[in-house]
C-alpha cells in the first residue's frame, strides 16, 4: 500500500513537471485580498505547498509583483489543486451515440477563485526563472502588518468581506461604527464610499485591538476624523425564517450569519400570526424554500397539488392568512424583506395590506414577476453553475462590489419588472449580460437569460424588498456575493 501511494505521488509530481498547467498564480493585487488569504490557508490545511514571489516577474507578458501567490502543480496532490483552482467545463457525454445528454443535476461549478472572487491565472508554460524566485509559505498567511503606536481610529475598506466581519464584531462589542457616505482620501489611499470607520473613544481601545487581531489585512489608521463624511451604523433586529422541513439553506444562512457576528432570531412560519413582527424586528430573511411550505406547511407543485408530510401538526403550521396579514403590516410600517430562491414566490402576484380601518385596506402587486418557468419550458437548464452578473454601481446594496461578478445560478428565479405604482420604486441591481454568460459549469440555452434581472430592489411605501435570483451565500461557498447580502441587511441599519 505504501509503495503504491509513493508511486502515485511520484507520478503526479512528474506530471506537474512535464504537463500543463504548471502553476496557478494569484496576483498580489486583488479586489478582496482577504479572500486570497482564505484560499491560501485552505490549501495549506490540505497539505498543499504554496509559495509567494520574492521579486516581481514577467510571465506570459504579465507582470506579477512581489508577494503574488504561486501554487506549482508538481506536487503529490496535483489533481486536487487543479480541480479546485481551475474553472469547470462540464464534459458533454451521451447515453447513446448522438442521443440524450448526461446532464449534471446539482452542482457543476466549484472553482475556489471564481466562487471567492479572486483573480487567478493558469500558467501553461514552465519557467525556471519563476521557480527560482519563490519563498514557501509555511504558516497561515496574514497581511495585517504592524499597527502604529498611536492612532485615533481605523477605516476598514468596504471591498473586503473581512471588513464587514470586523464591523459586525465591533457592533456586537458595543463599539460605535460609521460608514463613509463619500469616497475619502486617507494617507494617500482612496477609501471607497461605504467603508467602515471605528474611532477610539474612552476605553474601547482594547476592544478594537482584539478585533484587529482577527483582521488579517491592513486597515487605514487615522490621526484625525474631522474631514470624513460618515453616518452611524445601527445593527437592525433580524429574524431568519426557518421551517421544520430539513431547511438546509436556512442552516447555511445561519452558519454565515454566525461566522460574521450578525445577531438574529429564528422565527417559524407558524409563529407569524402570534408575533408582532413590526415591534420585534426590522429585517426578515426568507432563505430558499417552497412557497407552499411557508404558507401551508406542505410540499406542493401547484395550487391544489400538495403532499402531506408525516410530521406532527405543530411542526407543519404555515404562515397562513393571519400570518400574512402580520407580514404585510410589517412591510407597511417600514420593514425590510430579503428573499431568494423559491421563497420569492411568496411575494409575487396579488398582496393585501389590512389596516385598522376597513376602508384603508389596500390590494396591490409588486412590479415584478418570476419568468423562470417560461424560460425553462423554452429549454433553459442551469444546474448550479457560475454565470456573469453586471452590478448596478453606486447603490446601497452594491457598495464595495466590482462592476461584474460571477453568481451561483440555478436557473430560478428570473425577474421581469413593470412600471411601479405611485408609492413604489424599483431598481434592477443585478443583470445577467447579453452574451458570454457562462463562466464555469454547464448551462443549456444560456442566451435565454441574457439581459435578464436576477437581483431586484423594490420600495413599497415605507417598506423595502430585496429579491435575489440566486443564493448569495450558497452553502457558505460563494464569498464573492456575500457583500450583497450584508449590504442588504444594513439597508435598515443606516
Amino acid at each position: 500500500i505504501l509503495r503504491f501511494r509513493n508511486d502515485l505521488c511520484i507520478k503526479e509530481v512528474n506530471k506537474g513537471l512535464t504537463q500543463a498547467p504548471y502553476y496557478y498564480i494569484l496576483p498580489s493585487s486583488q479586489h478582496d485580498p482577504g479572500e486570497m488569504i482564505n484560499i491560501v490557508n485552505l490549501l495549506l490545511e490540505q497539505g498543499i505547498r504554496v509559495y509567494k514571489l520574492e521579486n516581481e516577474t514577467i510571465l506570459n507578458n504579465n507582470l506579477y509583483r512581489e508577494g503574488s501567490i504561486v501554487i506549482p502543480l508538481a506536487q503529490p496532490f496535483r489533481s486536487f489543486i487543479k480541480e479546485v483552482l481551475e474553472k469547470q467545463e462540464y464534459p458533454v457525454r451521451h447515453y447513446t451515440p448522438d442521443g440524450e445528454i448526461m446532464k449534471p443535476y446539482d452542482i457543476a461549478s466549484w472553482s475556489l477563485p471564481l466562487h471567492f472572487g479572486v483573480k487567478s491565472d493558469e500558467i501553461n508554460i514552465r519557467s525556471p526563472e519563476l521557480e527560482n524566485n519563490l519563498e514557501e509559505i509555511v504558516a497561515p498567511l496574514d497581511l495585517s502588518g504592524e499597527s502604529p503606536e498611536t492612532f485615533t481610529g481605523v477605516i476598514l475598506p468596504v471591498q473586503y468581506n473581512e471588513s464587514f466581519m470586523a464591523a459586525f464584531s465591533a457592533l456586537e462589542s458595543g463599539l460605535t461604527v460609521e460608514r463613509l457616505i463619500d469616497d475619502a482620501n486617507v494617507n494617500g489611499q482612496t477609501m471607497q464610499k461605504g467603508s467602515f470607520v471605528i474611532n477610539i473613544s474612552g476605553k474601547n481601545r482594547n476592544d478594537l485591538d482584539k478585533i484587529l487581531e482577527d483582521y488579517h489585512l491592513m486597515p487605514a489608521f487615522l490621526n484625525s476624523t474631522g474631514e470624513l463624511k460618515s453616518a452611524k451604523v445601527v445593527m437592525p433586529r433580524i429574524a431568519l425564517v426557518e421551517t421544520y422541513f430539513h431547511d438546509m439553506d436556512a442552516g447555511w444562512t445561519r452558519f454565515v450569519l454566525d461566522q460574521y457576528h450578525i445577531k438574529y432570531n429564528v422565527i417559524r412560519p407558524g409563529e407569524f400570526e402570534k408575533t408582532s413582527l413590526t415591534e420585534k424586528y426590522d429585517v426578515l430573511i426568507f432563505p430558499d424554500v417552497q412557497k407552499s411550505i411557508l404558507m401551508e406547511g406542505k410540499y406542493g407543485s401547484g395550487e391544489d397539488d400538495y403532499e402531506i408530510s408525516n410530521y406532527p401538526p405543530e411542526f407543519t403550521k404555515g404562515i397562513g392568512k393571519e400570518g400574512m396579514k402580520k407580514l404585510m403590516e410589517f412591510v407597511d410600517k417600514g420593514g425590510l424583506v430579503i428573499s431568494w430562491g423559491l421563497s420569492v414566490k411568496l411575494f409575487e402576484g396579488a398582496l393585501t395590506i389590512t389596516r385598522e380601518k376597513e376602508e384603508d385596506k389596500e390590494e396591490f402587486q409588486l412590479p415584478f414577476s418570476d419568468i423562470s418557468d417560461n424560460l425553462r419550458k423554452q429549454g433553459l437548464y442551469c444546474p448550479g453553475s457560475l454565470v456573469r452578473m453586471k452590478v448596478l454601481k453606486d447603490h446601497p446594496i452594491t457598495l464595495g462590489m466590482q462592476d461584474e461578478i460571477g453568481i451561483f445560478f440555478r436557473g430560478r428565479p428570473v425577474f421581469a419588472t413593470s412600471v411601479p405604482d405611485f408609492d413604489m420604486d424599483r431598481r434592477a441591481v443585478g443583470v445577467i449580460p447579453e452574451k458570454d454568460i457562462l463562466v464555469s459549469g454547464y448551462c443549456e440555452k444560456e442566451e435565454l437569460v441574457g439581459n435578464k434581472t436576477v437581483l431586484l430592489w423594490i420600495k413599497k411605501g415605507k417598506g423595502q424588498f430585496v429579491f435575489f435570483g440566486f443564493n448569495p451565500q450558497f452553502r457558505a461557498s460563494t464569498h464573492v456575493s456575500y457583500k450583497l447580502l450584508f449590504n442588504s441587511i444594513l439597508l435598515k441599519g443606516e
